[in-house]
C-alpha cells in the first residue's frame, strides 16, 4: 500500500473515533440534563398521594420537603391540606423543575422548589421528608438523613424500603406496593 492510502485510512479512523466520542458525550450530557443521576421522572400515583396525606404525621410549624419532587403534585397537595407548614422541594432535572415552577405560579401556591441536588444540600431544617426514588439510591439517602436530621425526623418512602433498616410504619397500598415511614 502506498503511504497516501495508509494516511487516508488513519485520518478516516481518527475522524470516526472523534465523531463517536463527540456523539457519546453530547448524548450523555443531554440525558444528564433531562434525568439527573440517570433517574427518570416517574410521578407518584394520585391514590398514593391521598394515602400519604392521610398518614402524614406533621405539626403546624414543621418543614416538609419532597426530595426529587418531580412535577409539583406532592408539594401542592401537602400545602393544600396543611396550610400552616412550610413546604419545599428539590428537583435536579430541568423539565420537572420547570413544570413545578409553572404550576406554582399558575395555581398561586407558596411552596419553595430548588433546582439543586439535594444530596449536596443540608437537610437539617426538615421535619418530614418524602421521597419516591429507585432502590439503589435509598441507602445513600437514608444515610444522609440520619447524619443531618433531628432524631424525630420522619422519612416517608414510596414503594421502596431501605433493606438494612427497620421501618417505623408500613402502609399497604396494594399487595406489592407500600408506603414506608422511617424515624431518625
Amino acid at each position: 500500500m502506498s503511504d497516501k492510502i495508509i494516511l487516508l485510512i488513519i485520518i478516516i479512523f481518527l475522524n470516526w473515533v472523534f465523531i463517536t466520542l463527540w456523539l457519546y458525550f453530547i448524548i450523555k450530557a443531554l440525558l444528564q440534563f433531562i434525568f439527573a443521576y440517570w433517574v427518570p421522572f416517574v410521578p407518584t400515583p394520585d391514590k398514593k398521594i391521598k394515602i400519604l396525606l392521610d398518614n402524614l404525621e406533621i405539626k403546624e410549624d414543621n418543614n416538609f420537603v419532597d426530595i426529587w419532587c418531580g412535577d409539583w403534585r406532592i408539594m401542592a397537595s401537602v400545602e393544600e391540606k396543611f396550610p400552616k407548614i412550610n413546604v419545599y422541594g428539590y428537583e435536579n432535572s430541568i423539565l420537572p423543575y420547570q413544570k413545578a415552577i409553572k404550576n406554582k405560579q399558575k395555581n398561586n401556591l407558596n411552596y419553595t422548589v430548588y433546582k439543586k441536588d439535594f444530596l449536596k444540600e443540608n437537610l437539617s431544617k426538615y421535619d418530614v421528608i418524602y421521597c419516591y426514588m429507585i432502590p439503589y439510591m435509598m441507602p445513600k439517602i437514608w444515610s444522609k438523613i440520619k447524619k443531618e436530621c433531628k432524631k424525630w425526623t420522619l422519612f416517608y418512602t414510596s414503594s421502596f424500603d431501605i433493606k438494612s433498616e427497620k421501618y417505623y410504619k408500613k402502609i399497604e397500598i396494594k399487595k406489592w406496593n407500600h408506603l414506608y415511614i422511617y424515624k431518625v
